[in-house]
């Protein structure tokens, strides 16, 4: 294995073996995707086969390249480094394939484009021609400002040369083997000369912020699109199979531009942009060239297997169409779409349809025994019994009999607990941004932005929930979970869920930050003001609402087999809390872990940890909804691992005087009650509604304690800083007036001491 320079020989061996079979896989799926969309014809797909044809051709095309260059980025100190280790090793060689790695993003831009004029506005798809040529001029340019980046701005020259020959002369260990002879062939951005934030080079600040200006609009441009996508996918289509179609190109699409999201322009992105703040990650050069060339591999078989029409013709060509006949079944029959007629059986109007009639009727009574049926929308068994109820009430004049409609009762009663936390939370974390930024503390610092952003962050998430008002459901193997606030549509759950997300690396931030103030980190005061906070930690908060946001708006996106599963609560034939209708179902994000269907294997791993369960658990499992369901459950495990961390080592005192002391005190314990507080009021009650279902566990109860638990941390988060600080608690009181009635009443007792 010449061609590889890793120092351990086992790390050549496995990723060159690793490369070709990635790169010969690649090519054998674009090259069946390619054949499958110009043999099925298909007039509602129409000219899209063309654009379907030419992303198929610029994976090959990527993945042609990075076989020849295979290129290996490293960071040591503020520089990134990459260079060719493949059979090409010039510096040319990583231009041209940073070109290739950068032509992608008009590519997707251009398809999200071209689905949404499809949909909206159709008329236009008359001038394709022009479309294709304007797809490929932004092509080229996008391939030659990803070349000129490597190849211009990031050209090795003397400084660079000096001080990485530490890495290239052998006197710093790394996983690559260098040698003097190759420095000048490497693509090298050196951003600060005398150490992180101080004498910048803007040739290679200017790269890097071009290379992540072009990743970011691409991906708004791909947000407002699906949006506008979402928005008219169902007004615009003339029939159920065209609507159909167009959500199964939309979903593929989605996962072709968020898959190599994660496989490909993060890993790259991260180990360009991390030295600026001076933070190298030595793995990089395992981890991007392997991650890099994954995402040509997926592109055709996401794609492949989200069409119907493309995975049966898939199947038969690969002779696999019998044996899918067996093994794939859309959903057991008792669970077709033939279950989504709702019952139109007459049921008698409830005489109680709020809690005051309720209370009312109850003092009515007196020590009259009552009688009292709970019925609503969702309940079937209620309306079996419901002719035997009015009998009973007939027979029996004594007795009083009530009907209460708990679907409108018990609304009431959250939504009026929702308007008071809501408010709440506005007027305290208000309150609290008054109270910081009016305050002045050395001590604490630009510290005061990163409450404030957390204040801003807990209004935004407040304001989501209300409009949204997000309920989560279990039943059998299934979590679903609906809108039911002002805009009760599956991206508004999907909105939601995003900010949910973005808590995370809030809480992530704070505790690094407390971390470097307890160290006492030199440039803090220089480093933060300039990126961190501002930046990092919102990039960072964009970043997790985009990876919550597609769990629940992709992975958990309904199906034929979710709302087959489902059709008994969504038709009212199973008793759940929440009142359904068929017509709502596609507007509830559904993750239905497990399929029903036998396999031995599964057989034999529940037989061997002694599972015992029910509906099919770990039978036929739906790896999309599980993968959904672990990414968040990771996201949360990761959060908290780092807070442990970090609060371990902020334990550890080094502070010089006693007030410094007391005040790190003071934020770190607000801290500590900011981040566990919703771990218990909604990260661990959502996070179980999420999971359980995957064990067999639905706890039905989820959709009453729910959304009141996750709303109430809002409202915490702004008291707990502000009656943890001692200087924060006085301007509170100082504020609201309670500071002089202390006072006041101090006096009083004083002087009443006095005169005693």
């Amino acid at each position: 294995m010449g061609h590889r320079e890793y120092v351990d020989p086992l790390l050549n061996e496995v990723t060159y073996a690793f490369q070709l079979f990635a790169t010969f896989s690649a090519y054998v799926f674009n090259i069946i995707l390619i054949f499958i969309v110009q043999r099925t014809s298909n007039k509602e797909i129409g000219t899209y086969r063309i654009l379907i044809t030419y992303f198929a051709l610029s994976d090959m095309y990527y993945n042609t390249v990075h076989f020849i260059v295979y290129p290996i980025p490293e960071n040591y100190g503020n520089a990134f480094i990459m260079g060719a280790h493949g059979y090409y090793r010039e510096l040319l060689g990583v231009g041209l394939y940073m070109g290739a790695y950068g032509h992608t993003f008009p590519i997707l831009i251009f398809h999200f484009l071209y689905r949404l004029l499809a949909i909206k506005y159709p008329q236009y798809l008359a001038y394709f021609p022009a479309f294709i040529f304007a797809l490929i001029v932004c092509t080229a340019a996008y391939n030659g400002i990803w070349f000129s980046i490597f190849y211009g701005l990031f050209h090795p020259d003397d400084v660079t040369v000096r001080i990485l020959a530490p890495v290239f002369n052998g006197s710093i260990p790394l996983p690559i083997v260098h040698s003097m002879e190759t420095a000048a062939k490497h693509s090298q951005a050196l951003y600060w000369t005398d150490g992180t934030f101080e004498s910048p080079r803007w040739n290679n600040l200017l790269g890097a912020a071009v290379m992540s200006s072009s990743m970011l609009f691409t991906y708004t441009i791909i947000v407002c699109c699906s949006y506008r996508i979402n928005k008219y996918i169902e007004k615009r289509s003339k029939s159920s199979h065209s609507i159909h179609l167009h959500k199964q190109l939309f979903r593929s699409l989605i996962y072709q531009s968020f898959v190599p999201l994660f496989t490909a322009y993060y890993p790259a992105g991260s180990a360009v942009l991390l030295p600026i703040f001076g933070l190298p990650f030595i793995p990089t050069s395992i981890v991007v060239p392997v991650a890099c060339v994954t995402h040509p591999l997926f592109d055709p078989l996401l794609l492949i297997f989200t069409i119907n029409g493309y995975r049966r013709a898939f199947l038969n060509l690969t002779g696999l169409s019998k044996l899918a006949r067996k093994l794939i079944r859309i959903a057991p029959k008792e669970l077709t779409m033939g279950e989504f007629t709702r019952s139109t059986a007459p049921v008698s109007t409830p005489d109680i349809n709020s809690d005051a009639a309720f209370a009312d009727l109850m003092d009515a009574a007196g020590s009259t025994p009552v009688v009292v049926e709970f019925v609503g929308d969702c309940c079937g068994p209620c309306k079996v019994i419901a002719p035997l109820f009015d009998q009973l009430s007939a027979n029996n004049p004594a007795l009083h009999f009530f009907k209460v409609d708990i679907d409108q009762a018990t609304s009431e009663v959250t939504y009026s607990f929702q308007v008071f936390a809501t408010a709440l939370a506005y007027v305290f974390n208000i309150i609290l941004i008054f109270i910081v930024q009016r305050h002045s503390n050395k001590e604490i610092g630009t510290y005061r932005i990163l409450i404030t952003y957390f204040a801003l962050s807990d209004m935004y998430y407040n304001t989501l929930h209300f409009i949204v008002y997000p309920i989560p459901e279990n039943y059998g193997n299934a979590f679903f979970v609906g809108g039911h606030g002002y805009y009760p549509e599956l991206l508004g759950v999907g909105l939601y869920m995003g900010a949910y997300g973005h808590a995370f690396p809030i809480l992530i931030f704070h505790f690094l930050y407390r971390l470097f103030a307890r160290d006492q980190i030199s440039p803090i005061s220089r480093v933060f003001p300039f990126f961190p906070i501002r930046s990092d930690c919102r990039n960072c908060s964009v970043q997790w609402n985009l990876v919550e946001f597609s769990v629940f708006y992709s992975f958990f996106h309904p199906d034929d087999v979710s709302l087959g599963f489902l059709a008994p609560v969504f038709n009212g034939s199973i008793a759940h809390p929440i009142a359904h209708r068929i017509e709502t179902a596609a507007k509830h994000s559904q993750a239905l872990y497990w399929n029903q269907m036998k396999r031995r294997l599964i057989s034999f791993l529940k037989y061997f940890l002694l599972l015992k369960t029910t509906h099919g658990t770990f039978e036929g499992p739906r790896w999309r909804n599980i993968l959904g369901a672990l990414l968040m459950s990771s996201s949360m495990i990761f959060t908290y691992s780092i807070i442990v961390c970090c609060s371990y080592r902020i334990s550890k005192e080094r502070s010089k005087s006693p007030q410094s002391i007391h005040l790190h005190k003071q934020l770190f314990r607000s801290l500590i009650y900011q981040s566990f507080v919703p771990l218990f009021t909604a990260y661990y009650p959502a996070g179980s509604a999420v999971l359980l279902p995957a064990f067999g566990l639905p706890f039905t109860p989820t959709s009453i304690l729910c959304p009141v638990a996750c709303v109430t941390h809002p409202v915490f988060d702004p008291l707990l800083l502000i009656f943890t600080i001692n200087d924060y608690r006085r301007a509170f009181l100082d504020l609201i007036g309670l500071s002089r009635l202390q006072r006041a009443l101090i006096r009083k007792s004083l002087k009443e001491q006095t005169m005693g």
